[in-house]
């Protein structure tokens, strides 16, 4: 029957390859249909766990596709659910955490970051008494609640605690304790973000040896802090050392998360990029492939770290002189630029100045010319002839 939880359940796996498959409006309907099956019927109603977590994604859908204030009415419906609900254990409390992070998410996109906070410390709160200090959901909430202080307080503000601390961590509890070396990363990140990248790198360095020392060279914790460590040598221009590091984090992350897992697609492109500032196209276009296929299986065609990878491959293989296939690579890039930022944004420009280099290089001059000029006209109009784009 249509209520039949094999149907249901058949409904919402649907539902999930229609969000894949970017057809929205068909998985909102199936979500809802879901919810509504599960909620009349007898073995379940109101708040059996199946409907609740039937609600919640529905919430993970409306917040994915930011229309917060929707989702935000669906978690706190669901929310209540589980508060009221008599059934209890790991998976219940899990669900209930779950709800609660994802709310905070709604409120810090709303920049409503005193309730954020709030919903924060509740998640960490929950993660932490059933899975531990140092387990990737607790660890996930410090960072956001961490980021939330910046964001809330600013950056000189957010340095001034952190540095005090990190001084009070070192004296109470030692140099290598788990809390110190929280404190040096969210120290590094600041200092990071400040551009004071010669201080950062030597917290990220500190708090990396840390890592390495108290859980080995492959835990997540130990990766993150040597992608990190690659990303400010970047910043330094110190491309030797940085692909080293990236090299060395991308191998733990195939290793421990998976090849298409996001954390190992990030460091891959940021590995291919840091490759092209050495001259090693051959081995960049290697990995920019790579990046590419992750991306668009896990994000699709239409989210910018996609388009930016096809935009980033298609001038690597300009520059190995593969000039039909660079220029297939740009001309979807610039599709994709134009129906996520628009025809005036300085991305979709520039990269149309990009086809016309390839196309100027193919001989096709009065097309590349074209594309120069609309290029050139864009540009101009978007930031001004005294802008260096234009």
């Amino acid at each position: 029957g249509s209520n039949h939880f094999d149907t249901l359940r058949e409904l919402e796996n649907l539902a999930f390859l229609l969000v894949d498959m970017r057809k929205h409006d068909e998985a909102e309907e199936l979500l809802q249909r879901a919810h509504a099956g599960y909620e009349g019927s007898p073995e379940c109603g109101s708040y059996h766990p199946l409907t609740l977590k039937a609600l919640a994604n529905l919430g993970d859908f409306y917040r994915n596709k930011g229309l917060y204030e929707r989702a935000e009415k669906v978690y706190q419906e669901a929310l209540l659910g589980y508060e009221r609900t008599n059934i209890f254990g790991e998976d219940h409390d899990k669900c209930l955490a779950d709800v609660v992070n994802h709310l905070g998410d709604v409120y810090s996109s709303q920049n409503r970051l005193e309730e954020a906070e709030t919903f924060y410390q509740r998640a960490k709160k929950a993660y932490q008494a059933m899975f531990g200090p140092q387990h990737p959901s607790t660890l996930d909430m410090i960072k956001k609640l961490s980021d939330l202080f910046v964001e809330k307080t600013g950056l000189d503000e957010a340095e001034k605690k952190y540095r005090n601390a990190l001084e009070s961590s070192e004296e109470e509890n030692g140099l290598l304790h788990k809390e110190t070396l929280q404190r040096v990363g969210d120290l590094g990140s600041v200092l990071f973000e400040q551009t004071k990248y010669e201080e950062a790198e030597l917290m990220y360095r500190r708090v990396m040896e840390g890592y390495e020392k108290m859980h080995g060279p492959k835990h997540l914790m130990t990766l993150d802090k040597i992608h990190y460590l690659a990303l400010v040598l970047d910043r330094q221009k110190k491309y030797e050392e940085s692909t080293k590091m990236y090299k060395k984090a991308l191998e733990g992350y195939e290793e421990t998360l998976g090849p298409t897992e996001l954390g190992t697609l990030h460091c891959c492109f940021n590995y291919a990029l840091a490759l092209t500032h050495t001259g090693n196209n051959e081995d960049a276009e290697m990995l920019y492939r790579r990046a590419l296929e992750g991306y668009e299986l896990q994000l699709g065609m239409k989210d910018l770290t996609t388009i930016n990878t096809l935009k980033n491959l298609g001038l690597v293989l300009h520059h190995l002189s593969k000039f039909q296939e660079a220029r297939a690579m740009l001309a979807r890039a610039v599709r994709g630029f134009e129906v996520v930022l628009g025809p005036e944004d300085p991305a979709y420009l520039n990269t149309l100045s990009y086809i016309g280099a390839t196309l100027d290089a193919l001989g096709r001059y009065k097309d590349a010319e074209y594309y120069y000029r609309e290029a050139f006209l864009g540009l101009n109009q978007a930031t001004g002839p005294e802008s260096s784009d234009t």
